[in-house]
């Protein structure tokens, strides 16, 4: 039965049927084309590209977008201040400004299954006015991530590193939402 379609006395379409033979072509066509994979890689324009600084904390591995890094720096020592959380590790000072220094394995609620290294590799991290140190274990290279290759937070995650994530890479890697971060209530003072 070929494609049918009724019109009204000034020939507007107001239906259109499909023949079995048609449908099956159509549905058989579409079924190819969803078969095909994906390569995203070769429509990626410089918008759809972040680049990030990769770094194990802990056992887990986050990113933290370029635009917000403002220096990698190792230290010897950490200002220790008493009476403050466990995921605050204390104060730098790093060109005449001081940042707090965050242990992100704290932080989430997690414990440390082993110390951090010594001396210890901070990432200066700046958004919205605020300057913030993260305390890694290793540090890895920059990595370009297209916007296509980022999933949603898994819900495993605990709840507040969901509040502080843009996503997950499909390696795995949590991608820090570092806006959210600085802003987090925990990190206020009396917070």
């Amino acid at each position: 039965m070929p494609a049918s379609n009724s019109r009204t006395k000034s020939g507007e379409i107001h239906a259109f049927r499909l023949g079995p033979e048609a449908k099956r072509k159509l549905l058989d066509e579409r079924a190819e084309l969803l078969a095909r994979p994906a390569n995203f890689s070769d429509q990626l324009t410089d918008r759809d590209v972040y680049h990030f600084v990769a770094a194990r904390v802990g056992e887990t591995q986050y990113c933290v977008d370029l635009k917000h890094l403002k220096e990698i720096r190792i230290v010897e020592k950490i200002a220790v201040i008493p009476c403050t959380p466990k995921f605050l590790l204390g104060l730098v000072q790093v060109h005449g400004e001081i940042s707090a220094v965050v242990d992100l394995v704290e932080f989430f609620g997690f414990r440390r299954t082993e110390a951090l290294p010594q001396p210890t590799t901070l990432l200066i991290i700046e958004s919205r006015g605020y300057t913030l140190a993260l305390a890694v274990d290793q540090l890895f290279d920059v990595q370009p991530i297209g916007q296509s290759e980022v999933g949603t937070v898994p819900a495993t995650v605990s709840r507040t590193e969901r509040e502080v994530m843009r996503g997950i890479t499909s390696s795995k890697s949590l991608l820090l939402d570092v806006d959210a971060l600085v802003t987090h209530p925990r990190l206020a003072v009396g917070g």
